[in-house]
């Protein structure tokens, strides 16, 4: 490609060219205050890194030597890991505890009947009260949805309340209360009955199952067969609350029933036997007799003696079939005297849940006991049996109960005590902190151990945090290639020295040539691979006897001068496991016995890198300093030739314009002068 043409004025020379070369030399100064700046702010950065890995690492190791770090933390180490969980404080002393969940503690819950959607409720003042806590409600009126928003409002931080919705028409309200435990058991005022009316209260009951292995002596569950019945029948238990009565026999349930009670089973069946050939219409009747003593399965139990009596017609009658009974018999006192009465349960029903009011068979009295029994030639189960009885107090309570307020029960060594809560259990072990997960089917074996697990993870953010350091410090101290610098230096002369250098810089890390960066180095290497005494056995006096190296046996020379540490998490965990004080100590010790750290790796290096991590008059930070107030007089320095090299370009622009108009001046006047001898020579 030709060369452009060179633009010649009157003068002959390209002054254009000229004066850029002139200000092109001029600004040579410029241009190296700006490569100084671009060098000082990659400085800069290279030194802020430098200050934050410091600090990352000065960081790491004084977690591994604080009173909040991973040594001083203790945790509850379980035989069955989901049952008991748990921390200990530091002061703990390692032991063990066997410890059985009986019971956990849950929370009260409760709720309404259902109530239709468009039913309005009145206006209504009432207490919710859980321990010491009472929260007054005054309820305006409006719907089952306005109630709830009602409570919520007054006691939304103590109770949970939820509204389900039943079917399309109807929902109910649901109380939880937030407080564990007996003691955070809902109890209500409820002055104008609006808690009656939505059945959230009713009269408070007390709920028991009956069942012949957990009851006393006096609560006793008896049979007594019929004596007189032509076929004797049998019975037999299916289980611990399921009966089966068959063929004319009795099964008394000897429990005193209180007035106002109810009494509920399931009726499973009622199946009628082949009846005897000949055998006409029968009538029953129903003696009870003194008490009794009858020998069930080697346990003595106590009862009345119920003897039923059934006496067939001739079989020279006309046959006939009146229905087959099953049923339940009562007994109770009135003014001292004994009565008693028999209910018939229909011999077809099929899983048929029944209530039985005591009042309506007494008239208000208690039971003394009660019974099942079967017709002859029928079979019948019942299952489930179940007693409620009045408060005894005669207060109103919850309805309808989901689940009862009660105390986690746990046996600690084989003693029994109780706790309203499951987790945050600090009075059981001194200094540990105990959460129950689940029932225990024996003792649990506790122990308390120091989190390995989490000394690990710190050690390793410790190793981390090391190597960080040591890298970034080691790639930016490579030096430059002394061979190349000879080789493709420009020239001889000063200036080209002066630029081979500045190549030579720029090949370079930026801390080649920093004493600074060489001092930190090697101080955190001695630290780090210095020994420590140790107090405790067996002692760990470097980081080699717990695992921690600058290279596996055998690792090639240059990658152990590299210095970068690695862990042999074995070797270490192992140390862990026998020794986790003598680990502790090798990372922070108290040799002069004044409960303060003042020895150990982890403590010395938090204090040699001080200095460098420092924000205020730290070495690093007094660094960034001097660099950065040198690229502001740098800066400074280029506005001020910049404004220096504008005026010098103007002034060689008037200059070389002043030699251009004498140029073509001094050629017109010759020209002048030229034409006026040709003129005057023709004359």
């Amino acid at each position: 490609m030709p060369a452009p043409p060179i633009n010649l004025n009157n003068s002959g020379m390209d002054t254009q060219r000229t004066i850029q070369q002139l200000m092109q030399i001029e600004r040579i100064p410029i241009q190296r205050m700006e490569q100084d700046n671009q060098r000082n702010t990659l400085l800069v950065k290279a030194w802020e890194e430098v200050r934050n890995r410091t600090r990352a690492l000065a960081d790491k190791s004084r977690i591994l030597h604080s009173f909040a770090g991973p040594f001083a933390t203790k945790t509850i180490e379980s035989s069955d890991p989901g049952a008991i969980t748990g921390e200990a404080s530091p002061a703990v002393q390692a032991g063990r505890q066997e410890i059985e969940v009986m019971k956990l503690a849950s929370n009260h819950q409760i709720h309404s009947d259902p109530v239709p959607d468009a039913d309005n409720l009145n206006a209504a003042k009432f207490d919710i009260k859980i321990g010491d806590r009472n929260f007054a409600v005054q309820f305006g009126g409006g719907n089952l949805s306005a109630l709830n928003r009602a409570i919520r409002a007054v006691a939304g931080s103590s109770i949970d309340t939820v509204m389900i919705r039943v079917d399309n028409n109807r929902s109910m309200i649901a109380l939880r209360s937030m407080t564990s435990g007996v003691r955070g058991a809902l109890q209500f005022n409820d002055t104008d009955g609006l808690l009656q009316k939505i059945g959230l209260l009713g009269l408070n009951r007390n709920e028991m199952k009956v069942s012949p292995i957990n009851l006393s002596p006096e609560n006793t569950l008896e049979y007594k067969r019929s004596e007189s019945a032509e076929n004797r029948g049998s019975f037999a238990i299916e289980s611990a609350v399921s009966l089966q009565i068959q063929n004319d026999t009795s099964v008394k349930i000897n429990v005193r029933v209180p007035e106002h009670s109810e009494i509920s089973f399931r009726f499973l069946s009622s199946t009628a036997l082949p009846a005897a050939a000949g055998n006409g219409p029968e009538q029953r009747t129903v003696n009870v007799g003194p008490d009794i003593s009858v020998d069930v399965g080697g346990v003595g139990l106590r009862g009345y003696n119920i003897d039923r009596d059934i006496q067939t017609q001739a079989a020279s009658q006309p046959p006939s079939s009146p229905p087959l009974s099953c049923g339940m018999g009562f007994i109770w006192k009135e003014n001292d005297v004994q009565k008693s009465k028999e209910i018939d349960l229909p011999c077809s029903t099929r899983g048929e849940d029944r209530t039985i009011k005591s009042d309506e068979i007494t008239g208000g009295k208690a039971l003394e006991s009660m019974y099942f029994f079967s017709a002859a030639s029928v079979t019948m189960k019942v299952q489930d049996i179940k007693l409620k009885s009045p408060d005894p107090n005669g207060q109103f309570g919850a309805l309808h109960v989901t689940e009862e307020a009660s105390d986690a029960v746990l046996k600690i060594n084989g003693i029994q005590v109780t706790r309203p809560s499951n987790t945050g259990l600090t009075d059981i072990i001194e200094g540990a902190s105990l959460n129950l997960r689940k029932i225990t089917t024996g003792s649990v074996t506790i122990k308390v151990k120091v989190d390995s697990a989490a000394i690990v993870a710190k050690i390793k953010e410790w190793v981390t945090a090391y190597n960080d350091l040591i890298k970034f410090c080691r790639e930016n101290s490579e030096p430059a290639n002394h061979s190349e610098f000879q080789s493709n230096r420009p020239t001889d002369d000063r200036s080209g020295i002066d630029q081979g250098i500045r190549m030579l810089q720029a090949q370079a890390g930026v801390f080649a040539t920093d004493s600074t960066v060489r001092q930190l180095v090697a101080g955190v290497r001695s630290v780090t691979s210095a020994a420590y005494p140790g107090n405790t056995e067996p002692a760990f006096r470097i980081l080699a006897d717990i695992g921690i190296t600058t290279g596996e046996v055998g690792s090639s020379w240059d990658d152990i001068q590299n210095g970068y540490l690695v862990i042999d998490e074995p070797k270490l965990n192992d140390a862990l496991d026998r020794a986790p004080d003598s680990v502790r100590e090798l990372f922070a010790s108290d040799n002069n016995e004044d409960s303060i750290t003042d020895n150990g790796l982890g403590f010395n290096l938090v204090r040699f890198l001080e200095p460098y991590n420092r924000l205020s008059g730290g070495l690093v930070s007094a660094r960034i300093d001097l660099l950065k107030t040198q690229i502001t007089d740098n800066k400074e320095r280029i506005r001020n030739k910049e404004i220096s090299l504008r005026s010098m370009e103007e002034t060689l622009r008037r200059r070389f314009g002043r030699m251009e108009n004498a140029v073509q001046q001094s050629r017109s006047t010759g020209e002048y002068l030229r034409n006026n001898m040709r003129s005057q020579s023709s004359d």
